[in-house]
């Protein structure tokens, strides 16, 4: 007696559970009771460091990696320029055909001074020589652009070094910057650059300091000094 009336609690209880849920059913769809949000709806909240920590990788994941990409190229960059120091002496080299910049600079430096007082001679080589004959358009005009730069925008650059056809190149856009006309250099240059990778008809030019690109060069007057000793040494008197 007792089980069957047990049983039947079950089913009455049973009854009543779905009568519950049509009944809920009914209001939802009618609006007049919200309905019960998706397991996959249910925001789960990290509780726990490792927790967070998983989570915010999850969702910032790029976000922190580009960002540290960014930050240590701009480290790098600062930490460069911060390290540069400005070379006592500079020199151009633009020839169109191939020039070995390594003699250039070994013949050059016994005339440079420590303009910058840190107790070093330092000769920068600028190169913008290419072979005509054999560089591509893409090259050539990288370094023709280049060569423009410098003597337009730089303003601590004095010597210039070219062949006889770097030489017309420059003077169709430049015909005012150098002091007179150029000198060819002479067997002692090419006896100091100790290489046979030069040209063998390069000439000097030198910039004249007293135009408006030489204004904010407070040690144009010592670099300039100095170029005239290189063209004292390497060139042949008229």
């Amino acid at each position: 007696m007792a089980k069957k009336k047990k049983k039947t609690n079950a089913i009455l209880e049973e009854q009543r559970r779905a009568r519950q849920e049509f009944l809920e059913l009914k209001k939802m769809q009618s609006g007049e009771m919200a309905a019960e949000p998706k397991p996959s709806e249910i925001a789960i909240v990290p509780k726990t460091f490792g927790e967070k920590t998983a989570n915010f990788w999850y969702h910032y994941k790029w976000a922190v990696i580009v960002g540290v990409f960014v930050a240590t190229i701009l480290t790098v960059c600062v930490v460069q320029c911060a390290q540069k120091v400005d070379p006592d002496m500079k020199i151009v080299l633009y020839s169109l055909t191939y020039a070995d910049e390594n003699g250039v600079k070994k013949a050059a430096q016994p005339y440079a001074a420590d303009v910058n007082k840190d107790g070093k001679k330092r000769v920068e080589i600028v190169n913008c020589s290419f072979n005509e004959q054999t560089e591509n358009l893409y090259y050539s005009g990288t370094m023709r652009q280049k060569m423009n730069l410098m003597l337009s925008v730089e303003e601590d650059t004095i010597l210039f070094i070219c062949d006889q056809a770097g030489y017309e190149n420059m003077l169709e856009q430049f015909s005012d910057t150098f002091t007179g006309e150029p000198k060819k250099l002479n067997e002692a240059f090419y006896k100091a650059a100790g290489t046979e990778n030069l040209p063998p008809d390069l000439m000097v030019l030198c910039s004249d300091i007293s135009g408006k690109r030489f204004r904010k060069n407070k040690t144009a007057k010592q670099q300039y000094k100095e170029a005239q000793a290189f063209l004292a040494a390497y060139t042949d008197s008229e």
